[in-house]
């Protein structure tokens, strides 16, 4: 639970970044015009909207379960967002939200993370153990979105670019992915330890019958 917490802080330092900052980076510093600017947060909209019909959808294709499509979501999303300094056109920043919209990845995944984080916690730690672990994620991130934002907007007023509150956005959505896959990596060790423990225990009742 600490792992999924602290990874959870991390992608939430990020999260708000685009709703907030896009569109006046878009005005003030691409010089796109406010008419159509304004419409970069209906892209993010439509597109997370979409992507949350899909998530259960594309969690039901073979290999693929909840905690991967989280984890290639969160990856996704990290790459697009540190790559943000680099869209200097409004198709660039179209193109940006599309991609984070549903988030991260294929403008699918960033509402992967959001909606599937039920899911991957109840996988953990059981039905018996969730409506608490769910409450402890959820309290870190209310923390994390309530300090993020005005540290972002802290950080924008002290370099004059909105640049680099998307950079730090990125980097916290990759080192949230890093810890996620930590995670994943963990949780397989486990299911292979305990198919080995129950394999021995087959065996050793085996004996004990003959």
């Amino acid at each position: 639970m600490r792992i999924i917490s602290l990874a959870n802080v991390c992608s939430m330092i990020g999260f708000y970044i685009p709703y907030l900052f896009i569109v006046k980076m878009a005005i003030s510093e691409r010089n796109i015009a406010e008419k159509n600017a304004v419409y970069l947060l209906s892209i993010i909209g439509f597109s997370n909207t979409i992507s949350r019909f899909t998530s259960g959808w594309i969690t039901k294709i073979p290999y693929m379960n909840p905690l991967l499509v989280n984890n290639i979501g969160l990856s996704i999303a990290g790459v697009a967002t540190f790559l943000v300094p680099l869209c200097s056109t409004h198709g660039h920043l179209i193109a940006y939200c599309i991609v984070w919209g549903g988030a991260i990845g294929n403008s699918l995944y960033l509402a992967f993370h959001i909606s599937l984080t039920p899911v991957i916690i109840c996988e953990l730690v059981g039905l018996e153990k969730f409506s608490s672990a769910l409450g402890l994620v959820f309290l870190f991130r209310g923390i994390s979105s309530l300090i993020a934002p005005p540290v972002m907007g802290a950080i924008r007023d002290f370099t004059a670019s909105f640049n680099i509150p998307f950079i730090i956005s990125g980097i916290s959505f990759l080192v949230s992915a890093l810890m996620h896959f930590v995670l994943m990596w963990i949780v397989r060790n486990e299911g292979v330890r305990s198919k080995k423990r129950k394999g021995q225990d087959t065996a050793g009742s085996k004996n004990i019958t003959v």
